[in-house]
């Protein structure tokens, strides 16, 4: 069986080798790199051109009609795409990749980048990385068919490529030291002049060139430096005049080095280097910070607390019993969304960069007007080089993200001319409040009164002061009976807690809902009013009380009594009293344990004092029936008045239950107990008679004898 079976491979092999099997052909691609010009010198921003060859070849090749129109395509690298990446103190600065296209073989294509040589570089060859990213193509011919297929594949070469950096015979090197040119002002600019060369120079002068708005001072447009060594270093100085007209930017200034070669003959080098002038009423903004929040955008369907806002009259203000922290006496019904505005502050420190200040007025503004700025803080006097920080309140109606405003000054010249300075753009951020929400806890159960604690963290380093929670309800069947919580000061990272005492109608529909909470606090002496989302949940009422057993003996125009065990399955109440209500044709009778209590007959109240978890309370009542009633069952309802673990008063939604009328027996127990005595009585008086009969007949024998 084996045997056979390696027969069957055997021919079944032949038959596939006789058949034929397509084969596939790629090239080998190879790529020569090389740059034109391979020396740059110190501080050179230069252009790298590279050479790239594409050097792919085939072996093996079969040509026929079939496949010579295909050695050109196979060859050929498509696509070519060329990235050249470098290390310090070789900077590519052209965007990666450069497109060369299609490169057949044999062909060679140019693409060039920019680089930038660090000044400090050393002397020495540096190597560059060439990425080649191309397309190449396969074929493959079906022996039977005779027909070619092609495919197109992605490849990566890689090549070194060393440029060297050499100094030049004679070069130089300008740095500027410091700048303070003023617009309308002359002053001083420092210049530090390197010899970056490989020789030394002689006899070596500075001349300062440049074009308006930068005039150099005759008597001090020229230094002399003399001898410099190759690497040395000298500082030189030029008076500098600039014309009032100049704009806070930076202009070109020519440097003109006149020198001597160690033979002795003359030579110029001419280097560029950027000044910067500041218009004479320039400011520099050193750094800003801000803290704002989102408005509360809340959805409304009962009278709610909003702030007082004259410039929004859209927006209803608060009753007398708002917050101490928001204003107005007006309570508005209010429908659909009700938005209140958040306040905080945008901080924001100035510099004078230009000439003196005086009467100096802080400016902001948004591009918004969804944000308010509510002031505009007075500086006074404000010289030149001095900072200065100011703070903006600001009344945010916008959402959050960033928000760009400007930031000027305006203020007085010595000259006494109104001035008003160039504006710079800052982005404030809206975001979270710095009071953040650590924990909500919060029992509230549909008809009774329940109590929230919120947990409040100051989030920022600095330390918050008069720090007020008033709590809001947009729900109809939700009303705080606690509506602000005084929490005091927070230090950075500290928590704070606000306890809130809230009422819940008995209509009031299981589920989540949302809360909202104002928050006002200062910070530095600056008010701070946000805003938070507190989600609650109403449950089913907190108290849990099972009504095991209902007994009752009742009849139609009597007195029963009605006993009913409950059993506590909730937490423990105190001060417990159990109230019954009936209704016509029943009514409570009588008094009740409550009496001794309270000094007086209060019919339908059953005191039971306090209900720990578990236990079982029996309560009993005497319930009159009319005359008239008929035999049946009757609606009552129990309710309970409780106090809990925090000494808060409770009262409990309506238990219902049936209390059964039975039909009057024909013999009633007090027609059979007067029967019984009846009976009683005749069986004794004729025990008496037998007794008396039997008597006299014993003394009428005796008398016979």
């Amino acid at each position: 069986m084996k045997r056979r079976s390696i027969f069957s491979v055997l021919i079944l092999a032949a038959f596939l080798l006789a058949m034929g099997v397509a084969s596939a052909e790629s090239a080998d691609f190879r790529f020569h790199v090389s740059p034109v010009r391979d020396t740059f010198y110190p501080g050179e921003d230069a252009v790298l051109t590279l050479l790239i060859e594409n050097d792919a070849k085939v072996s093996s090749f079969i040509i026929n009609e079939n496949t010579s129109n295909l050695l050109p395509l196979i060859t050929t690298a498509k696509n070519l795409r060329v990235e050249l990446s470098g290390s310090p103190p070789v900077e590519v600065k052209t965007i990666n990749p450069q497109l060369a296209g299609d490169l057949p073989s044999g062909m060679v294509s140019k693409v060039s980048f920019r680089i930038k040589i660090d000044p400090d570089a050393r002397e020495k060859e540096y190597t560059l990385t060439v990425k080649i990213h191309f397309t190449y193509v396969t074929y493959s011919i079906d022996p039977l068919t005779k027909t070619a297929y092609i495919t197109y594949d992605h490849d990566v070469y890689l090549k070194n490529v060393n440029i060297r950096v050499s100094k030049k015979d004679y070069d130089f090197n300008v740095r500027i030291l410091n700048s303070t040119l003023l617009a309308g002002k002359k002053d001083v600019v420092s210049v530090e002049v390197i010899n970056t060369g490989k020789n030394p120079v002689h006899n070596t002068s500075v001349i300062l060139n440049a074009t308006p708005p930068l005039m150099p001072d005759p008597t001090g447009m020229i230094a002399y430096i003399g001898d410099l060594a190759s690497g040395e270093k000298r500082t030189v100085s030029f008076k500098v005049y600039v014309s009032e007209n100049a704009l806070n930017q930076s202009y070109p200034a020519r440097f003109v080095f006149q020198f001597s070669d160690a033979a002795g003959f003359p030579k110029t080098a001419v280097k560029t280097a950027p000044i910067w002038v500041e218009g004479s009423n320039s400011i520099e903004v050193e750094n800003w910070q801000s803290i704002l929040t989102p408005p509360l955008n809340a959805p409304v369907r009962q009278k709610i607390s909003v702030p007082s806002l004259p410039s929004i009259p859209s927006i209803p203000s608060l009753p007398s019993s708002s917050p101490s922290f928001l204003s107005g006496k007006k309570v508005q019904p209010a429908s659909g969304v009700v938005t209140i505005p958040s306040r905080g502050i945008v901080e924001v420190t100035l510099k004078n960069t230009g000439e003196e200040m005086r009467d100096a007025v802080a400016i902001l503004s948004f591009d918004t007007p969804l944000i308010r700025v509510e002031n505009s803080p007075y500086i006074g006097h404000l010289g030149r080089n001095e900072s200065v920080r100011v703070l903006f309140n600001v009344e945010n109606l916008a959402q959050e993200g960033k928000y760009r405003g400007w930031v000027a000054i305006s203020y007085t010249n010595p000259r006494g001319d109104e001035v008003l300075t160039e504006k710079h753009y800052i982005a404030v951020e809206i975001g979270e409040s710095p009071l953040q929400i650590r924990d909500v806890k919060a029992l509230l159960s549909a008809g009774q009164k329940g109590e929230m604690v919120v947990e409040v963290e100051n989030g920022i380093k600095e330390r918050l002061e008069d720090v007020e929670l008033s709590l809001l309800s947009p729900e109809l069947t939700i009303t705080p009976l606690t509506t602000t919580a005084f929490i005091g000061s927070l230090e950075s990272g500290k928590v704070g807690n606000a306890r809130f005492r809230i009422d819940v109608d008995d209509d009031a529909v299981l589920g989540n809902y949302t809360l909202y909470l104002l928050e006002r606090f200062e910070i530095n002496g600056a008010e701070i009013v946000s805003s938070a989302r507190i989600p609650v949940s109403v449950e089913s009422r907190g108290v849990k009380i099972e009504i095991t057993s209902v007994e009752a003996s009742l009849y139609p125009d009597s007195t029963g009594e009605v006993v009913i065990k409950l059993k506590n399955s909730g937490s423990t109440l105190y001060n417990t009293i159990v109230m019954l209500e009936v209704s016509a044709p029943l009514s409570v009778a009588g008094g009740s344990s409550l009496g001794s209590l309270v000094g007086q007959s209060q019919p339908g109240m059953y005191f039971v004092g306090t209900l720990e978890p578990g236990s079982t309370a029996v309560v009993k009542y005497r319930v009159k029936v009319d005359k008239d009633a008929g035999a049946g069952s009757y609606p009552a309802n129990l309710r309970l008045s409780y106090y809990d673990a925090e000494g808060y008063k409770h009262e409990t939604g309506s238990f219902p239950i049936a209390l059964e009328v039975k039909e009057k027996p024909l013999i009633t127990p007090v027609l059979f107990a007067a029967a019984a005595l009846g009976l009683i009585a005749l069986l004794t008086a004729a025990v008496i008679v037998r007794r008396s009969r039997r008597k006299r007949k014993s003394e009428a024998n005796e008398r016979e004898k």
